[in-house]
């Protein structure tokens, strides 16, 4: 169960930071859906 927690939190915190670079490089232009890569990548 703690190996699970961990993960989920390891995930979480990826994604976050994905999310975080995502908004710095697109702050000004729009989402693209190949813009998506990052989130996939913090999850998988």
């Amino acid at each position: 169960m703690r190996e699970i927690i961990k993960k989920m939190i390891a995930e979480a915190m990826t994604a976050h930071s994905a999310d975080i670079n995502q908004i710095k490089k697109k702050l000004v232009q729009n989402f693209m859906i190949e813009d998506t890569r990052a989130y996939l990548d913090a999850v998988t």
